[in-house]
């Protein structure tokens, strides 16, 4: 595990040869180990999607995942060619009213505003769409294999990795192999994607294909979960980032959809309030 770590740490992501040289080291790792974090019924995941310019009609289709050929870069955990539905959720979601912390950071990760810096001549548009959880979702989670992460829940799963690991008979070197791998992945996820260097996505969305295509049997996993790096605030620790398999959307249904103004305001931006459009959306 070493080895395929540093083999993958030596590739220079910008060249043209290196997708297929990940996809090479990664179908080297035979076995690994992930914590499974279980997202329940009720739940509440929310998907924002900015609008285009003088864009009006608004479709279910068009605030769920984007099909597979019209996606052409890499992504946090989707290859071109390949797609995932993207949104938040909080760990903790107590059902009761709209979730704004959810709301927010869906925001954060696809607004160009929300990052700095920003044109203070430019209005966006966004939808949010608020999907219910209707069976029970399994997600691999890319977290710290400890108490470290900045995640309340994340640290109950790092918690319980090791003896996890000695009730499956594991015990020191082999245990140090999955910690290791698990450190690497998740550190792959977690890191930080200047805009226009989306190669720098190809380990992460190489190894979720890999996952949808080891884990769909006997274990049928849903998708991933893992800490925002976008938004760093404390507030928004125990609020985490998913990507689902579009086979799983299945198990979501859209069940409110709210719209809002983001637009700067002096060297700040400003998140206008939401307005509930549920009744315009067209169900197609």
């Amino acid at each position: 595990m070493i080895e395929l770590i540093k083999n993958l740490e030596s590739i220079n992501l910008a060249e043209q040869e290196a997708a297929d040289k990940v996809m090479q080291e990664l179908k080297k790792c035979k076995s690994y180990v992930l914590p499974i974090a279980e997202i329940n019924e009720g739940y509440r995941i929310y998907r924002a999607t900015i609008l285009g310019k003088n864009e009006t009609i608004i479709t279910k289709k068009r605030l769920s995942y984007r099909s597979a050929k019209d996606n052409h870069n890499y992504q946090r955990a989707s290859k071109p060619q390949s797609t995932a539905f993207y949104g938040t959720v909080h760990s903790e979601d107590n059902l009761i009213g709209t979730n704004k912390k959810s709301v927010n950071l869906a925001l954060c990760e696809v607004s160009s505003l929300l990052r700095k810096p920003f044109d203070p001549n430019q209005i966006e548009n966004a939808i949010i769409g608020e999907w219910t959880v209707t069976k029970k979702l399994s997600l691999f989670a890319l977290a710290k294999t400890d108490e470290t992460n900045k995640s309340s829940y994340f640290n109950v799963l790092g918690a319980d990795f090791v003896p996890f690991l000695n009730r499956k008979g594991c015990f020191n070197d082999e245990i140090a192999k999955y910690n290791d791998f698990q450190e690497f992945i998740t550190g792959e996820f977690n890191k930080l994607v200047a805009e226009n260097q989306n190669h720098e996505y190809i380990i992460s969305a190489l190894f979720a294909e890999k996952l949808k295509q080891d884990c769909q049997i006997p274990k049928k996993i849903d998708g991933l979960i893992w800490q925002s790096t976008i938004n760093k605030d404390p507030m928004f620790n125990d609020t985490l980032c998913v990507a689902l398999f579009p086979e799983s959307v299945a198990k979501l249904n859209l069940n409110r959809c709210y719209q809002t103004t983001i637009r700067p305001d002096n060297k700040c931006v400003k998140i206008g309030a939401l307005q509930d459009i549920t009744t315009t959306i067209f169900d197609i």
